[in-house]
């Protein structure tokens, strides 16, 4: 999403202010994955006027699960290294530490992590993002 306001300067268009935002959730990482370009930088460079060689479709596909633990203490967290030797699994982080508490599931924030797989499917990718999600266990009392 891009905002802009431009002003008239002695008959000339003249840009004065541009905010972008970028999606959250990670969406950026996960179309980065699933084309094999840097949306961000290929963003910018937009955004500088350039006109950058852009994938015409994906080279696969990516998915995100997000970890949610219950409320409580925490009082473990295992199976990190479980879900990364899913096939498929990129990345995975776990927020939550033993000791804190977790809040009732009220925004995006409250997420104990997240993990991110790639498979040569939408349903293959998803599928290792789900089978590497259940390797984690936040146990809380």
């Amino acid at each position: 999403m891009l905002h802009s306001e431009w002003i008239l300067a002695d008959g000339v268009p003249t840009l004065v202010e541009c905010a972008a935002r970028m999606p959250g959730d990670m969406i950026t990482a996960l179309i980065s994955i699933a084309y094999e370009r840097d949306v961000i930088e290929a963003y910018l460079r937009i955004l500088r006027g350039e006109r950058p060689a852009l994938p015409a479709r994906a080279t696969g596909a990516a998915a995100i699960e997000f970890l949610i633990a219950p409320p409580g203490r925490v009082t473990a967290v295992d199976g990190r290294r479980d879900a990364l030797r899913v096939p498929g699994v990129l990345d995975v982080q776990v927020e939550t530490k033993v000791g804190q508490t977790v809040p009732e599931l009220l925004s995006s924030a409250h997420r104990s992590g997240h993990l991110m797989a790639w498979g040569a499917t939408p349903d293959e990718a998803a599928n290792a993002a789900r089978r590497a999600a259940g390797q984690i266990r936040i146990s809380v009392d």
